[in-house]
């Protein structure tokens, strides 16, 4: 006779299924550790470049002040030599004790 096994029966292999909780939370987690870091580091970013253009601006305009300044004094240095020079002049003395008498 012929001997008979009994088959086990196997259930069909199937994918696993992750529920929509596991995925969204894998997400969630993936998002957070990408996306906090980054905006640190742009936050990082944007506050040096920030402070950097400040720094720059206010040594430009310290420059530019001190350029005029330097400017102005050599320009009143000029005007002091000219009207020295025409007050030492003999026709320019003679003009202002004319005027000087008049009155």
């Amino acid at each position: 006779m012929i001997d008979q096994i009994p088959q086990e029966t196997t259930p069909p292999l199937t994918k696993p299924e992750f529920k929509s909780r596991l995925a969204r939370s894998m997400v969630l987690a993936l998002l957070t550790f990408t996306v906090i870091p980054i905006s640190i580091m742009g936050l990082v970013g944007f506050l040096r470049a920030r402070n950097l253009l400040q720094d720059q601006v206010s040594l430009q305009i310290h420059s530019i002040v001190d350029g005029q300044a330097d400017t102005f004094d050599q320009s009143m240095n000029t005007k002091e030599i000219r009207l020295a020079r025409i007050g030492r002049r003999p026709g320019f003395q003679e003009a202002a004790e004319n005027l000087i008498r008049n009155d």
